[in-house]
């Protein structure tokens, strides 16, 4: 009796392990980047960019990251551009699949050529983009995003303040989530491969 029990345990420690080992080998890997739930529809916005005018549903069938910021940032914006550089050469192939949008929200002294420069400086494959000053603000709001131009000095220079984090648009141009400033490099790219299955 006694070996009969000590058997039927034996036998249901078995069966719970091969549930565990099932759970472990099918679940859904999990991502870092922080989700939006539901996915936020993102409005049909133009941008002038150094890839000619885009709207949004030209970025629909690639996932999209998208940045604010200014060229003459001189700390997050260099960084993040950096890191997003180091995440193309890890993609691979997949980086094709990818698109790369860095919008300035300081289009007086970012032009087109500027932003062109300043994006070959990281990747040719990144796209620098203004949008129309009435919309700018509302776009960045859309995305929860901030941005303020300071008061020019007696020297025309004035301070510009960004928020920072990577705001990630799915291949159906929805709002999914966003990595805060500084997120390493590796999640991002884990992250992007997972949504490119």
């Amino acid at each position: 009796m006694a070996f009969l029990q000590r058997y039927k345990y034996i036998v249901l420690a078995f069966a719970a392990l091969a549930v565990l080992a099932v759970y472990t080998f099918t679940r859904e890997p999990s991502v870092t980047f922080t989700r939006f739930s539901p996915p936020k529809p993102v409005s049909d916005q133009k941008f002038f960019t150094t890839q000619g005018e885009l709207t949004t549903p030209d970025l629909a069938g690639k996932v999209t990251v998208l940045y604010i910021g200014y060229t003459n940032c001189p700390d997050y914006c260099p960084t993040t551009l950096a890191d997003l550089k180091s995440v193309f050469k890890s993609l691979g192939q997949l980086a094709g699949k990818v698109n790369v949008i860095f919008i300035t929200v300081d289009p007086r002294r970012d032009s087109i050529e500027k932003l062109s420069a300043y994006m070959s400086a990281f990747d040719p494959r990144f796209i620098g983009a203004q949008m129309e000053p009435r919309v700018l603000p509302v776009f960045t709001r859309e995305l929860g995003l901030a941005y303020s131009l300071g008061e020019p000095n007696e020297n025309g220079y004035y301070p510009v303040e960004h928020s920072t984090n990577l705001m990630l648009l799915d291949q159906n141009t929805h709002l999914i989530g966003f990595w805060r400033y500084a997120t390493p490099r590796g999640d991002i790219a884990s992250d992007i491969k997972l949504l490119l299955r």
